[in-house]
């Protein structure tokens, strides 16, 4: 369940202004008792949720723990802004994945930076 909290946490939180997820996506096919889980923890409904807030996706070609069906599910529930990236690889991101990540991250952190201070 830990691979779908940063997206459902986010989305209910208004203080996230912008996300990056490696490796999110929404709850596998055949997830047990799917309902009961959705109702307390539903990755697709924390994505709407989060829309108008800079979403940051880097997933995996080959992962076969969030499988790209799965991201492409979350992907496609979120709202703009959004942005998703695959990267030739499984589960763990490679270190230029990360390199994506952080330099997306930063850029949204000068930004808001840039912007609060002209206010």
């Amino acid at each position: 369940m830990t691979k779908y909290l940063g997206i459902v946490v986010a989305g209910g939180n208004t203080h996230v202004g912008a996300l990056a997820l490696a490796a999110g996506g929404d709850l596998p096919a055949r997830t047990p008792f799917s309902a009961v889980v959705r109702s307390i923890a539903d990755p697709l409904r924390a994505a709407r949720a989060f829309a108008g807030r800079p979403l940051f996706m880097i997933n995996g070609r080959y992962d076969r723990t969030i499988r790209p069906e799965q991201a492409r599910a979350l992907f496609d529930a979120a709202g703009e802004p959004k942005e998703l990236r695959w990267y030739d690889g499984g589960h763990w991101p490679p270190q230029n994945a990360v390199d994506q990540v952080v330099d997306w991250l930063a850029g949204r952190l000068i930004r808001t930076r840039s912007a609060s201070r002209s206010a």
